[in-house]
C-alpha cells in the first residue's frame, strides 16, 4: 500500500554500502521506519531528505514491517539545526525525549506538534536550550509523572514569590513557610519556578517569546534533570554531549 505523509526524520542510520534506514515521526504522531535505498550516495535524490531534523512530505510503500521510501519533498530542512553544533545537540536531545516517550505502535499527534513548534521557534531565533527544557517538561506526563510548579504542595500557597524550593519528598514546590518540612529540598528561585510553570502550561503554538537568563536556565535544567532521575529513570544518551558542550562554555 502506498502512503503519503508529512513527518520529521528523527533517526537516520547507514545500512549497507548505499542505503539508509530512517524513522519518521509522521503527522499522526506515529513512528514509521523506512528503508531509503541509495540514500547514502551524495548524488541520490533522497540523500538530502533523509537527514535528521528534516521536515518533509514522504511517499512510501508499506505492507508489514519496515516500509520503503519512494520519494520525499523537503518542507523545511532546518539547516540551522543541522549546521550549528549546539543547536544540533539540543535538537537531538528533544528528539530523544520524544522518541523514548512514544511507544512504537502508539499514535499521539501531541509529539508531532511539539517538535514542529520547537523547531520553528529555534529557526526564528529562540534559544535551543530553552526549547529543549520545554520539550522535557511537556513530555514528563507522557512518562507517567504530572508535575506542578505554581503552588506549595504542603500549604497550598499560590504566591509565586513564596516558592523557593522543590521537594522530592512531597513531589512539588514548597514555600518559605514550609521549608522546615523537608531540609533536603532543592533550593531554587521563585523566578525559575515561575518560568517552569510558564513553559509547562504555555500552548505549543506560543513557544516563540522566551528570554531567560543563563543563571535561571541552569537552575531549571538542574531541577529537570533531577526530576527525570527521580521520577522517570530514563537515561538520555544525548545528555553526554550537552554536558561536554556546557563545559566548553565555562
Amino acid at each position: 500500500m502506498l502512503y503519503k505523509q508529512e513527518g520529521f526524520v528523527i533517526r537516520s542510520v547507514n545500512y549497507g554500502e548505499n542505503n539508509k534506514i530512517i524513522t519518521i515521526l509522521n503527522e499522526h504522531g506515529h513512528k514509521v521506519p523506512l528503508m531509503a535505498r541509495g540514500a547514502k550516495k551524495t548524488s541520490h535524490p533522497l540523500q538530502g531528505a533523509t537527514q535528521p531534523f528534516v521536515h518533509g512530505l514522504f511517499i512510501f510503500s508499506k505492507f508489514k514491517g519496515m516500509g520503503t521510501l519512494s520519494s520525499a519533498d523537503i518542507i523545511n530542512s532546518h539547516r540551522m539545526m543541522q549546521s550549528d553544533l549546539y543547536k544540533s545537540a539540543y535538537g537531538a536531545y528533544c528528539i530523544e525525549v520524544v522518541d523514548k516517550a512514544l511507544e512504537e505502535e502508539e499514535h499521539d499527534v501531541f509529539f508531532y506538534e511539539l517538535l514542529l513548534g520547537v523547531f520553528q521557534a529555534v529557526e526564528k531565533g529562540v534559544d535551543a536550550d530553552t526549547m529543549s527544557m520545554i520539550v522535557a517538561l511537556k513530555c514528563m506526563p507522557k512518562y507517567g509523572y504530572e508535575p506542578m510548579f505554581n503552588a506549595c504542595v504542603i500549604t497550598g500557597d499560590m504566591n509565586q514569590q513564596q516558592l523557593n524550593a522543590y521537594s522530592f519528598k512531597y513531589n512539588g514546590p514548597i514555600s518559605n513557610q514550609a521549608l522546615s518540612s523537608d531540609e533536603h529540598a532543592y533550593r531554587i528561585s521563585n523566578k525559575a519556578l515561575y518560568f517552569m510553570n510558564l513553559m509547562y502550561q504555555l500552548p505549543i503554538q506560543n513557544l516563540n517569546s522566551f528570554n531567560i537568563s543563563d543563571d535561571i536556565k541552569k537552575e531549571i535544567q538542574t531541577l529537570i534533570d533531577n526530576m527525570y532521575d527521580e521520577y522517570v529513570g530514563v537515561v538520555f544518551r544525548s545528555k553526554k554531549l550537552l554536558k561536554q558542550l556546557d563545559n566548553l562554555k565555562i
